[in-house]
């Protein structure tokens, strides 16, 4: 499953989603309703996965909201601000950048011209 190849930050951020155990249970049950058996042996892997990262110490605050990149940027609401959100978060999680510098520039490397 892609979760289990993806970059460690994004991939920690799926298995700490509250929505993952409904997910990883109806695809399960959808999986073993079909005629022809599904390979299962993952799911019980990301499950592990997942019951350890919430053992982890919670993941750290953000270093920007959308309102600090509106103003900062000039730029109007939409989902923009949600791209270059989800780009900073998942920087902080892969531990590339650690300071709302380093996030300001990050964003400005990702603005669509």
């Amino acid at each position: 499953p892609q979760i289990l190849k993806m970059r460690e930050g994004r991939r920690v951020r799926w298995l700490l989603d509250p929505r993952l155990p409904d997910l990883l249970a109806l695809h399960k049950a959808d999986a073993q309703g079909k005629e022809k058996k599904v390979y299962l042996g993952w799911h019980d892997e990301v499950k592990k996965l997942m019951e350890e990262e919430l053992l982890k110490p919670p993941p750290p605050p953000r270093l920007l909201d959308g309102y600090e990149i509106m103003e900062h940027f000039k730029i109007q609401p939409g989902p923009e601000i949600g791209r270059l959100l989800e780009i900073v978060e998942e920087a902080q999680w892969d531990k590339t950048i650690k300071t709302k510098e380093e996030a300001f520039k990050l964003v400005e490397a990702n603005l669509k011209k």
